[in-house]
C-alpha cells in the first residue's frame, strides 16, 4: 500500500510530463489535424507545450510554496556558517515584493526552497510521432499540413485574451 506521502512524492516527481502528455494526448485525438503534421512540425508544437507546462509548474510552485504569503524571489549568492549562519540572497530590483521585504525588517521571515525542478519529471520524454511516407503537407508540397500549422502560427500570433496565470 502507497502511504500518502509517498504518492504525492510520486505525483510530484512527474507532474510536468503528466501535463503535457494529457496535452499531447488531446492534440493527438484531433480528427485530421495532428496525423497530417510532420515529425518535425508536430515536435515543435510539442516544444511550444513543454515550455508553457514548464512555466505553469513553477508558477504552481511558487503559489503552493507561498500559502498566501508575501513572496519575495532571490538567489541564493552567499551563505557563511559560523556562530550563526548568515545568507546573503540577491533579489530583482523589479520585484514587486521586495518593498514588502523592506518594511519586514526585524520581523521574522520564512525562508523556502520552492525548487520547481523537482516536479519536472517526464517533461523531455514526449515527441511527436515519425512521419508517415506519402503524407500530405509533410514533404513541403504545400498540401494541407503545412496549411494547418500556418493557420496555427497566425492564431498564435493573435492577442486573445489575458493570460490568467501572468
Amino acid at each position: 500500500m502507497v502511504r500518502v506521502n509517498e504518492g504525492i512524492a510520486m505525483a510530484s516527481e512527474t507532474v510536468a510530463g503528466d501535463l503535457l502528455n494529457a496535452l499531447t494526448r488531446e492534440l493527438k485525438v484531433m480528427p485530421d489535424i495532428w496525423p497530417k503534421l510532420s515529425e518535425q512540425e508536430q515536435n515543435a508544437i510539442i516544444e511550444r507545450l513543454r515550455m508553457r507546462v514548464a512555466d505553469n509548474v513553477r508558477q504552481a510552485v511558487k503559489l503552493i510554496a507561498s500559502e498566501k504569503r508575501v513572496t519575495v524571489v532571490a538567489d541564493l549568492k552567499k551563505i557563511v556558517f559560523g556562530e550563526k549562519v548568515e545568507a546573503v540572497l540577491a533579489i530583482s530590483d523589479r520585484d514587486p515584493a521586495r518593498l514588502d521585504l523592506a518594511d519586514a525588517r526585524g520581523q521574522m521571515c520564512l525562508i523556502v526552497v520552492a525548487d520547481s525542478q523537482a516536479h519536472m519529471g517526464g517533461l523531455d520524454e514526449v515527441k511527436g510521432e515519425p512521419d508517415q511516407p506519402g503524407l500530405p503537407g509533410v514533404d513541403g508540397d504545400g498540401g494541407p499540413g503545412k496549411q494547418i500549422i500556418e493557420q496555427i502560427s497566425r492564431r498564435s500570433k493573435k492577442k486573445g485574451p489575458p493570460d490568467p496565470l501572468h
